[in-house]
């Protein structure tokens, strides 16, 4: 089997899955997201903001009943909420919820 090399620009770092879709956070702070049915991607959602770039996404989680909202925490402390079904911009954000510290749960 060959060896694959990755380079360090879009490593996956945290992986939920919904009723329809898989969702794959990267160390870019890119949230990916594909059709569970077909595997096709569906969206991508970046946070914008000099905060965000480069910010990993360190924990995903999806709301129990309502699977279409989905939190999002990062590297340096960041959560996001945000609807799925209309991933062009977040919900609410928390800037400063760990203050530097990765979030590991949510």
């Amino acid at each position: 089997m060959r060896d694959r090399q990755f380079g360090n620009e879009l490593r996956p770092t945290s992986v939920a899955i919904s009723d329809d879709l898989y969702l794959i956070g990267n160390s870019q702070g890119q949230l990916k997201m594909f059709d569970r049915d077909d595997q096709e991607p569906y969206a991508v959602f970046a946070e914008k903001g000099k905060e965000f770039q480069a910010n990993a996404i360190t924990a995903i989680a999806v709301h129990p009943q309502r699977s279409d909202y989905v939190a999002i925490g990062y590297q340096h402390g960041q959560i996001v909420l945000l609807d799925a079904s209309n991933p062009g911009k977040s919900l609410k954000t928390i800037k400063d919820a760990h203050n530097g510290s990765a979030i590991a749960n949510i």
